[in-house]
């Protein structure tokens, strides 16, 4: 699977993308993880310096076949106390662990977590969003 970025400027996604004829983005990125996006015209979008956020794709898909990225929230339906509910886990990049997690803690502060592989091995999950496009997500 080839790795795909995106890039949030604040208001949307870019996803850069390239052939050996044409790119759609123009990224710099430096050794010290300061990046520059621009347009296929060269026009300026955004900077890590302006609040842009870099996002890596994780190798997985969801339920649906749709790629699961970096701060996306994912979740499937449960029943609880006889009401059906959905819950709502971030996925995140563990250092440490070299692995993508999924962040289980009922607060969404990476205190609980586990494999991402595995949960998606036990579990039906799909894209529901993402923490940039909506911060209160996990809180609803």
């Amino acid at each position: 699977m080839k790795p795909t970025l995106r890039i949030f400027d604040g208001s949307k996604f870019h996803y850069p993308d390239c052939t050996e004829e044409k790119s759609n983005h123009y990224l710099q990125i430096g050794e010290n993880g300061i990046f520059f996006l621009h347009n296929s015209e060269g026009v300026f979008i955004t900077s890590s310096a302006m609040g842009g956020v870099l996002q890596y794709s994780t190798p997985f898909k969801d339920k649906n076949g749709k790629q699961i990225f970096d701060g996306d929230v994912i979740g499937d339906w449960d029943i609880v106390d006889e009401e059906t509910i959905q819950s709502k886990l971030t996925v995140f990049y563990h250092e440490e662990y070299g692995q993508w997690m999924l962040d289980c803690s009922l607060k969404q502060d990476k205190s609980t977590y586990y494999a991402l592989f595995k949960e998606l091995q036990d579990f039906e999950y799909e894209v529901i969003g993402n923490i940039l496009e909506n911060e209160n997500l996990i809180l609803k």
